[in-house]
């Protein structure tokens, strides 16, 4: 679905990342009625036929690529579950493992407590290769906006 060219495409795009017009709208950066005009195929004052341009294509080629990424990471239970049976097993306290990772102990107690939404995703790998996990690959869905981590 990454050659969007047409309304219904766009509409199917739409649906298939369950978001409503505005939305949709929000996510790309244009407005909601300029959005609907693309959907529709057609402009609203004069029927004329709209194009979908290649910028308007491409991010939503991304935002798709983007779910897939995020829908492919652990979920924050099995993230906090990995590094609790990392640190049983290797002995290490959780105050170590905050100061060796460079994080606060607070953050790792969100960590633990599945609130991944309150640490920023480079906090998190830090605690991963600390204690030899893999890294998040890619950003964690968090409430207000989503980020990729850059080969850290």
């Amino acid at each position: 679905m990454s050659d969007i060219t047409t309304g219904d495409q766009l509409k199917a795009w739409r649906q298939s990342l369950g978001y409503t017009q505005p939305q949709a709208a929000q996510q790309l950066g244009i407005s909601e009625s300029w959005y609907k005009q693309l959907e529709g195929g057609h402009r609203r004052d004069d029927s004329r036929p709209v194009i979908i341009s290649r910028t308007v294509a491409k991010a939503c080629a991304g935002l798709l690529a983007e779910r897939r990424r995020a829908a492919q990471l652990a979920a924050p239970r099995e993230i906090a579950a990995a590094i609790s049976a990392a640190i049983g097993r290797q002995g290490i306290s959780a105050p170590d493992l905050a100061l060796r990772a460079g994080v606060s102990l607070q953050q790792l107690d969100e960590v633990l407590a599945e609130r991944l939404d309150q640490v920023a995703v480079a906090e998190v790998n830090r605690i991963l290769c600390v204690l030899g996990l893999d890294p998040v690959e890619a950003a964690y869905q968090f409430p207000r906006s989503a980020a990729l981590v850059a080969g850290r």
